[in-house]
């Protein structure tokens, strides 16, 4: 390895940076959020892939780097160095990879500074609301999603949706969804029982229709899944390769949230979904995604 940064920013590759809080003294809900720009300074490194394939790490193995990375309302920065777990490989059943060699260490790069957040948005225009569309009876009312890797399988039988207001009056409003299993069929909050895993579905335009929505589209929906116990996949946490969220019917009133009045007797957003993940995972099945307030996410006006 060398000392040259990479960077990485939404949409565009390269390296990314996911924050995670359980506890909720940074954020609300969701309890995760992606970085909008990262820049990663390698320092100094002593790393053997070929070593992992043939299961002899060297003694002193590490990474030393700075990062600096901006979300939507917040930055990291600062120095790490990172020891090699095991638990975090992904590897192929291939032959051994060449390897590289120890780098010695050069001064670090003086980064990018952090942004210091975003100025709240002096708000928009609440929205007048999406007359509902479909009928969702009976078993639609079912979410009967499945996540599989390999041959694991697991049910995500519980959904929930809350609002992403707009930062601008030309964005739409947008929701998040989060799927997930357990026994425990409650609102997401820090503070709530944390299910085995979970699957969020991210930048979901709030629909009017029953036209799909695929990842693959700029400002597409996007989607992470998460394993907390290791019944599914070895990773903690991967990211989709593609994505299609299909509506099926919905009963959504951005403007009563906005408002602050009640929202509409029946508040759901019934859907089809079918996404892989960078790991092999894919999730596919029907929701019926129940408002949670929780998860709202509205600007300051």
């Amino acid at each position: 390895m060398n000392t040259t940064p990479e960077t990485g920013s939404s949409g565009a590759g390269g390296p990314t940076a996911t924050l995670v809080d359980f506890d909720g003294a940074l954020l609300d809900w969701p309890p995760f959020v992606h970085s909008t720009s990262l820049t990663f300074t390698p320092v100094a490194a002593s790393l053997c892939p070929s070593c992992i394939k043939a299961g002899a790490p060297p003694t002193s193995h590490f990474v030393a780097f700075n990062v600096d990375g901006t979300y939507e309302n917040g930055a990291i920065s600062g120095h790490g160095y990172a020891t090699y777990c095991p638990s975090i490989d992904r590897l192929l059943n291939d032959g051994p990879d060449a390897g590289t060699e120890p780098d010695a260490g050069t001064e670090p790069d003086a980064g990018t500074t952090p942004d210091a957040g975003t100025t709240p948005d002096a708000g928009t225009t609440p929205d007048a609301g999406t007359d509902p569309f479909g009928t969702c009876e009976g078993t639609c009312q079912d979410t009967t999603v499945t996540a599989q890797m390999d041959e694991n399988q697991v049910a995500l039988n519980h959904a929930y949706f809350g609002y992403v207001e707009p930062t601008t009056a030309a964005d739409p409003w947008r929701l998040v969804l989060e799927l997930s299993n357990g026994e425990t069929d409650e609102c997401p909050s820090p503070t709530g029982p944390l299910p085995p895993q979970i699957a969020t579905l991210e930048s979901v335009k709030a629909p009017v229709d029953t036209t799909p929505q695929t990842g693959s589209t700029a400002g597409g929906p996007a989607s992470y899944l998460f394993d907390f116990d290791g019944a599914l996949m070895a990773e903690y946490a991967t990211s989709n390769t593609s994505l299609t969220f299909t509506p099926v019917a919905a009963s959504l009133c951005p403007s009563c949230i906005k408002a602050g009045t009640p929202p509409p007797a029946k508040h759901f957003m019934a859907f089809d979904v079918n996404a892989t993940y960078e790991n092999g995972a894919a999730i596919s099945g029907h929701g019926y995604a129940t408002y949670c307030p929780s998860m709202d996410t509205l600007q300051n006006n």
